[in-house]
């Protein structure tokens, strides 16, 4: 019995299946990187911690303030 959350520790899944982090770019996971992460982190899958972590460098640091600034501008 594994109480985790679901859609996370499905991500965590697939990645197991596949080695890949296709499903991890698709909208569904939009905003749970650090989720997805700390799953990983959980489970010991150390190399999808270690791309997790590659990724989000490559990422811009946005914050929400800054999100909806861009927004109100239209």
């Amino acid at each position: 019995f594994l109480d985790r959350t679901p859609k996370c520790f499905e991500a965590v899944l697939q990645y197991l299946r596949t080695r890949k982090l296709g499903t991890l770019k698709s909208s569904r996971y939009e905003g749970m990187w650090d989720e997805v992460r700390a799953e990983a982190e959980f489970f010991q899958v150390r190399s999808l911690v270690k791309l997790l972590d590659k990724q989000r460098r490559c990422l811009p640091d946005v914050t929400r303030q800054q999100i909806v600034k861009a927004l109100m501008r239209g």
